[in-house]
This record gives structure tokens, C-alpha cells and sequence, in this order.
């Protein structure tokens, strides 16, 4: 595994692939020793000239998601030893579309657990690409926020960016 760390509008960035493609996304680190203490075992930090182009892509993706540009993610990604239920919620949140939110129950129903809320948002605590899968999009069935991995703060940060304001992250306390 190998991974970059770069800086946009969210901090410095970290991103780990395969071979097969992206494997994870974290950002809002303040430094890059920061963002290289929580890099995967083993994963190599790779020079700019020797990146795929497809993490190029990811990366120049990630920097206008951040910059405020509403787009659709188009990310070669390796979900590595994810279970199939797993896949399947981040393949059903990945469809929520940009600036709107579904509830833990939709996306369970979409991917054939209805009734699995719960196990929805277990599967979305553990999504290792947030942003490239949105699930931060997802919140609960009264339309409160939910939980979210790298703290509520975080989540409300990025469903604001994507309402139309400028979310400052080097502010957000990110929990790790």
C-alpha cells in the first residue's frame, strides 16, 4: 500500500491505494507529521512524480469537493476485506446526491436490509473513503445529524459546504 499527503481547503490530506485503486481518504490534519502518524501499517508515503494517475484524479477531485465545487466522485476504489453488506451501504450512500441527505433506514432499505438502520450506521462508522463515499449525507430518520466518525462538528461542516458556505476545517475539532 502506498499513500500521499497533500493540503487543500480541509488541512492536509491522506490518501492510501492498491493497485486496485483508493483504500482511504482522511483529511484535516495540521500538519503532514500529523497526517503521517495515522497512515496504515505499512503504507509507503510516495513522492508526487510516482503517483497513479487515478490518485491524481482522486486528489484533484477531493480539492474542489473542498473548494465548494458540487460534483459526483469518479474514484477507482479498493474496498480491500470490506463484507458485502458493507459494500452495499456504501454503494447505496455513494448514490446520495450532492447538497441532499437520506436517513439511516433509506440506506439500509436500498441496501436490501430493511430494518437495518443500525447496521447501516455501523457499516458507514467504518467507510475508509468519507467524503468520496458521502456518508455524511446520511442522518437520522428526524433529520438530526447522527453520528459521524470524525465528530459531529465535522459532519455539520461538510453538509454546510455543500449547502453553499465556506466550511473553515482548520477550526474543527477532528477526532481520530
Amino acid at each position: 500500500m502506498k499513500s500521499y499527503i497533500w493540503e487543500n481547503n480541509a488541512g492536509r490530506c491522506l490518501i492510501e491505494w492498491t493497485k486496485l485503486g483508493v483504500s482511504r481518504f482522511r483529511f484535516g490534519f495540521r500538519s503532514k507529521s500529523e497526517a503521517l502518524q495515522y497512515m496504515s501499517v505499512g503504507a509507503q508515503n510516495t513522492a508526487p512524480a510516482h503517483i497513479p494517475d487515478f490518485v491524481k484524479d482522486a486528489a484533484a477531485q477531493l480539492d474542489e469537493y473542498f473548494a465548494g465545487v458540487p460534483l459526483v466522485f469518479s474514484v477507482k476504489l479498493d474496498f480491500g476485506t470490506a463484507t458485502a453488506f458493507q459494500k452495499k451501504v456504501w454503494a447505496a450512500t455513494a448514490m446520495i446526491p450532492y447538497g441532499t441527505t437520506s436517513s439511516y433506514g433509506d440506506v439500509a432499505r436500498a441496501a436490501d436490509a430493511a430494518g437495518g438502520a443500525r447496521a447501516a450506521g455501523n457499516a458507514l462508522n467504518s467507510n475508509p473513503v468519507p467524503v468520496i463515499v458521502p456518508c455524511h449525507r446520511v442522518t437520522k430518520a428526524d433529520g438530526t445529524t447522527g453520528g459521524y466518525a470524525t465528530g459531529p462538528d465535522v459532519k455539520r461542516a461538510l453538509l454546510e459546504l455543500e449547502a453553499g458556505s465556506r466550511a473553515d476545517f482548520s477550526t474543527l475539532n477532528i477526532m481520530r
